[in-house]
């Protein structure tokens, strides 16, 4: 966990954890449900941080008169990186060989015939972290198996290790997500998951299952750090992600 809204957790009774909250002005054009792209604008803190992060996902981009930075931002978006022997490798965060990550990738393999699908797994991850607080700061994958707590960057880092122990390539992504109903729209700090299924690259989220929000709703991701020191310096490549997440985002009227 980077930055924590708690006021944001308590509200939501632990369905979504988040790390930062980022003002939204607007509302998200289309129906909800079934909108594909987000038309935004971003204010930034140095626009010049943001650029490494979007270079991540190779996401098109232009600057206005005022400062912002004009995106179209799609669902599912997932970094370019291609797959490598590290996104397989137990680490010092993805440590998978512990007991009490075996223990939990075990009950998941008692209920499946083989190697389990992936939406299966990252429900499994999910109920094995009953508890949703911010009491982590960014915990290892054997601590939050054992201890079953954590917020955003706990449910991403199990959901590796839990992956790479069934043969998935799998990393851990960080940077903002955007959650929009009808009425409403919501931008936060927040950490996911990138699996390797089918040749490409896939999104999942553990912290928050899709029956979490009873409306109609979107939610879109856009990354802006892969978490690549997997080593007990792993934090230190952290450091500036508060100086790349856009202080606000107005959404662009059709």
């Amino acid at each position: 966990m980077l930055f924590a809204s708690t006021a944001f957790a308590e509200e939501r009774s632990g369905a979504g954890l988040y790390m930062h909250v980022i003002e939204v002005t607007g509302v998200a054009a289309g129906q909800a449900g079934e909108r594909q792209t987000l038309e935004l604008d971003l204010v930034l803190h140095r626009p010049e941080a943001l650029e490494p992060g979007l270079a991540l996902t190779g996401l098109g981009h232009s600057a206005n008169a005022d400062g912002t930075l004009r995106i179209s931002l799609s669902r599912d978006l997932t970094m370019l990186a291609p797959v490598s022997y590290q996104h397989t490798a137990a680490s010092w965060v993805m440590d998978f060989d512990q007991r009490s990550v075996v223990k939990i990738a075990d009950a998941l393999a008692g209920n499946s015939e083989g190697q389990p699908g992936v939406s299966a797994l990252v429900e499994h991850v999910h109920s094995s972290i009953p508890t949703k607080n911010y009491r982590n700061g960014f915990a290892l994958a054997s601590q939050v198996a054992a201890r079953g707590e954590g917020d955003c960057t706990e449910h991403a880092v199990l959901t590796a290790a839990v992956a790479r122990s069934f043969n998935y390539p799998a990393r851990v992504a960080l940077g903002m997500v955007i959650v929009a109903t009808q009425a409403t729209t919501a931008a936060y700090g927040h950490a996911w998951t990138e699996i390797w299924v089918d040749d490409a690259w896939q999104l999942h989220d553990a912290t928050w299952l899709s029956n979490d929000l009873d409306e109609p709703h979107d939610i879109f991701y856009l990354p802006l750090v892969s978490l690549d020191n997997e080593g007990p310096g792993h934090a230190s490549g952290l450091l500036d992600l508060p100086f790349r997440m856009p202080k606000a985002l107005r959404f662009v009227t059709p």
